[in-house]
């Protein structure tokens, strides 16, 4: 069977990995709740499976989990170039990545705005 058959299926249908043998494939994960996405890239060398992540090889039975999420190998190489995933709000340094910085900048005057309760305040003409 193509080893990376299940990695193809879950791209097709976006859904994540969903079996505990570890396959062939790209794939990302959060390193945490509200943290950053890491890129994982499973592929066979000299019939072993080797895993790499965030560029460096790792354990792959410490990596691989059924909830990883497939990702095309473009992705994959653009978040390796860039050193993030386009989608990812948080840098590599753990600080925000300045699409956030520039809606946290913005929150204080929707507040503002909607008299703190996120909603155009009826009073100064807004609709509810």
């Amino acid at each position: 069977m193509d080893r990376y058959f299940h990695w193809a299926e879950c791209l097709r249908t976006r859904q994540p990995a969903t079996t505990d043998e570890p396959c062939c494939g790209f794939w990302r994960r959060k390193v945490r709740r509200g943290g950053r996405f890491q890129a994982i890239a499973v592929f066979e060398r000299d019939g072993d499976l080797v895993c790499v992540v965030d560029d460096r090889e790792a354990s792959l039975t410490w990596t691989w989990s059924p909830f990883l999420e497939a990702i095309s190998e473009e992705t994959y190489r653009l978040a390796r170039a860039e050193g993030r995933f386009r989608d990812d709000l948080v840098a590599r340094d753990g600080s925000l990545t300045t699409e956030l910085r520039d809606c946290v900048a913005v929150l204080p005057i929707v507040k503002e705005q909607t008299n703190g309760t996120g909603r155009d305040d009826p009073a100064s003409g807004g609709q509810s």
